[in-house]
């Protein structure tokens, strides 16, 4: 992908839908993001041209949601290769550490899930007001 370093591929549950990569933009100072890719076959089909328009849409909508607790996406690419084609959506990498706390096995109190639950909530209430206005 042009403007970014491609590094470490984040294990992710659906991998057959999306792939996810840590990344390094070189042009906005070295600022870590999160590159999602979703690849799509046989182009010149109406249900995958009829995917990757919803692919598109849905990278419009998360654009529009801006609040502390989301995700910004950043930029989005669109390559076309024959028949086949993908879409890159570049996600501000929130640095969490959520994951690795996971992968270590560390246990969470009830009071830490709570926080992670209405903080989700209230991004999922926002986000959804600001794309049904629009």
């Amino acid at each position: 992908m042009d403007g970014y370093e491609v590094g470490e591929h984040l294990a992710f549950k659906h991998e057959t839908i999306v792939t996810l990569y840590r990344a390094t933009s070189l042009v906005r100072n070295n600022l870590p993001v999160v590159i999602k890719k979703h690849e799509f076959h046989f182009l010149n089909s109406t249900e995958t041209q009829h995917r990757v328009t919803a692919c598109l849409n849905a990278a419009l909508s998360q654009a529009k949601v801006q609040h502390p607790g989301a995700c910004e996406i950043l930029e989005v690419q669109f390559l076309v290769d024959g028949s086949n084609c993908e879409v890159y959506h570049v996600l501000e990498s929130l640095q969490t550490s959520v994951g690795r706390d996971i992968e270590t096995g560390k246990r969470y109190s009830e009071w830490e899930i709570r926080e992670f639950l209405l903080q989700t909530a209230s991004v999922m209430d926002y986000a959804h007001k600001k794309v049904k206005s629009i």
